[in-house]
């Protein structure tokens, strides 16, 4: 009858294995300490190369991601030539209304809409309109922020993106009608 105070026969048979072969490991190490030490300067030497020239293949720009039909770059794009200044907050989420005509009353539809949003979506605290711009090609810009409640995660802001567009294009074909051509980014 094996004692159950101080573990079963298979568990001290189990800790006497790995500290078994710890002691190994142990022992091949300190005998051979000056091979394993080039091989480390080898191996280090070898990542050298690829690291100093690691830019030259990698790069980190926004603008050369995913396709050229991606929404979301498409929008960076936007708000970097038009709204410099309005595009760095990182507290927020910037959406723009691109559209080709529209009448005073459906812009002021349009933003009590977008206001709206907030009223719609738990995690939005606000939708602020953040500036107006208007192409060379005709084309008007609307841009607005928004913020979200502060006890809100990053995680939860991200997975509430789908949402919020669809809010957005709610928003925008409710006010907009069928008769004005926009997009949302």
């Amino acid at each position: 009858m094996s004692s159950r105070r101080d573990g079963t026969c298979a568990d001290r048979k189990s800790a006497e294995g790995i500290r078994m072969i710890f002691e190994s490991l142990a022992n091949f190490v300190m005998k051979h300490a000056k091979v394993i030490l080039i091989v480390w300067i080898l191996v280090l030497l070898a990542s050298a190369y690829p690291a100093m020239h690691a830019s030259e293949k990698l790069s980190y720009s926004t603008s050369s991601m995913g396709s050229s039909t991606n929404e979301s770059i498409d929008g960076l794009i936007i708000m970097g030539d038009h709204f410099q200044s309005q595009v760095d907050s990182e507290s927020m989420q910037m959406i723009l209304v691109v559209y080709d005509s529209a009448t005073e009353d459906q812009i002021t539809a349009l933003n009590n809409n977008m206001v709206a949003i907030a009223d719609s979506d738990e995690l939005v605290s606000a939708v602020i309109p953040g500036g107006a711009y208007t192409g060379e090609d005709g084309k008007h810009m609307l841009m607005y922020a928004v913020s979200y409640k502060t006890d809100v995660e990053l995680d939860a802001i991200s997975d509430d993106t789908a949402d919020l567009r669809k809010l957005v294009r709610g928003a925008a074909s409710a006010a907009l009608g069928d008769n004005v051509d926009y997009d949302t980014y």
